[in-house]
């Protein structure tokens, strides 16, 4: 510095080459600032390029997963579907073939999850290579002007943990076994169903339909009673085997009350002592009658099958009840249909059986023809003709044998029927507990 205050050139210079340096120093400490924020931004791109890679492999992979899944769910409720049909009467061939498609489905599963698992296995095995190789192409498509960028991407963790063993099974059999048994049972149960709604008809008819005549008839005609006591159901929903055997009741009590002679005659007389015991006779079989349901379904029909020739009259109590006059005549004893049997001559003797004369040979008496034979005609023509009321008795006991084993083994059958369908619900739930514990684990 001189007298005069400047600067001499030589510290100029220096001042000058200072500064400058600075400047130049400061410059780039920009430039490379700047540089480094756009590396780290290529960087961060390459990173997300690679990762872009994963998220396409796990997408590939929930897609396969939730197809696998869908089919299963698809394919037991199809089995189901199996079971709850074969559960209808008559459905059974149907629901089989329902369970058939169901099981075809998840054949069609295992196979799907079986090969998708190796595939996705091999594509994850590449992953690597793919993180890569998306990392190498952003980094280099980032450069720009003389800026060039160059760099990878690497997958972490370097080893997978996923498990790609084979997926969860599903044991269709056992449910594809429980259709079996609904179909076996329910075909089985509708040809029980059709054998009981039939021998139901026929009762139904025999006693309510005039087909030329019924028991509602013969009892209205015959016996006179109100239709409190002789109910006619113009339907047969609502009626069953307890209605007849009220009908019968009613009438053998209205016919023992009514029961007179149709003359003075002995012949007449006989006719109606004989009648009298044939309707006391048949008013304690049908009160020792039953009807009755039962809570489990199932039902018990004694529906008594009354005597109308000389066989059913030797087999019933007709034949050993004690009630008939008695009488010695000439060293034999002879029975007699009532007291003051013309007839009766003789000294009178205890009363008998039918089985007693029948057993001793006795004599029959010539007014009053009393014996097996004359007796056992009280109910014959009546049974064996369409007018009488026996007659539709008999055709509804028919039908009372040939509905109760019928509608007890549809009873018993419906009872199976709803173990099996208890079964299949258990079934269907531990399968579908199978099938939620059947999704792979995957991380890449």
């Amino acid at each position: 510095m001189d007298d005069e205050g400047g600067h001499t050139s030589v510290a100029v210079a220096c001042a000058l080459l200072v500064s400058l340096a600075l400047v130049f120093s400061l410059a780039q400490v920009q430039w490379m600032a700047a540089r480094s924020a756009d590396v780290q931004a290529v960087a961060d791109a390459c990173a997300l390029s690679g990762a872009r890679a994963v998220r396409a492999f796990s997408t590939v992979a929930q897609v396969v997963d939730a197809t696998v899944l869908s089919l299963g769910v698809c394919g037991l409720t199809v089995l189901g579907a199996g079971i709850v049909t074969g559960l209808v009467p008559g459905m059974g061939a149907a629901g089989v073939s329902v369970a058939d498609a169901g099981r075809s489905i998840l054949q069609g599963r295992r196979e799907l999850a079986s090969s998708a698992s190796e595939g996705l296995k091999a594509l994850e095995a590449a992953l690597p290579a793919a993180v890569a190789s998306n990392g190498w192409a952003t980094a280099g498509a980032n450069g720009a002007g003389s800026v060039r960028y160059a760099g990878v991407a690497l997958a972490f963790p370097a080893e997978s943990r996923s498990v790609w063993t084979q997926v969860g099974d599903v044991d269709d059999a056992a449910l594809a076994g429980a259709a079996d048994d609904a179909a076996g049972l329910s075909d089985e149960a509708a040809e029980r169903r059709r054998e009981a709604d039939a021998a139901l008809e026929a009762g139904w008819r025999a006693d309510c339909v005039d087909a030329p005549s019924c028991l509602w008839g013969r009892a209205s005609s015959l016996a006179g009673l109100p239709a409190g006591e002789n109910p006619r159901h113009l339907h047969m929903e609502g009626w069953n085997f307890g209605v007849p055997l009220l009908r019968a009741r009613a009438y053998y009590a209205a016919r023992l009350a009514a029961e007179a002679p149709d003359g003075d005659g002995a012949a007449a007389q006989a006719d109606s002592a004989r009648r009298r015991a044939y309707y006391a006779y048949a008013l304690a079989e049908v009160r020792s009658g039953e009807y009755r349901e039962n809570a489990d379904g199932t039902v018990v029909v004694r529906l008594p099958r009354l005597a109308h020739d000389a066989a059913t009259t030797r087999a019933s109590d007709l034949f050993d009840t004690v009630r008939w006059p008695c009488t010695s005549e000439g060293g034999s004893l002879r029975l007699h249909a009532f007291d003051g049997c013309p007839g009766a001559r003789g000294q009178r003797m205890d009363d008998a059986t039918v089985a007693q004369g029948e057993a001793g040979g006795w004599q029959v008496c010539p007014d009053c023809d009393m014996g097996l034979v004359s007796l056992s005609r009280v109910a014959s023509a009546s049974t064996n003709t369409s007018s009488g009321f026996e007659h539709y008795w008999r055709l509804v006991c028919d039908a009372a044998e040939a509905w109760e084993p019928a509608r007890n083994a549809c009873a018993e059958l419906d009872g199976r029927l709803r173990e099996v369908a208890e079964g299949g619900a258990d079934l269907f739930e531990r399968a579908l507990a199978q099938l939620a514990a059947a999704t792979t684990p995957m991380q890449p």
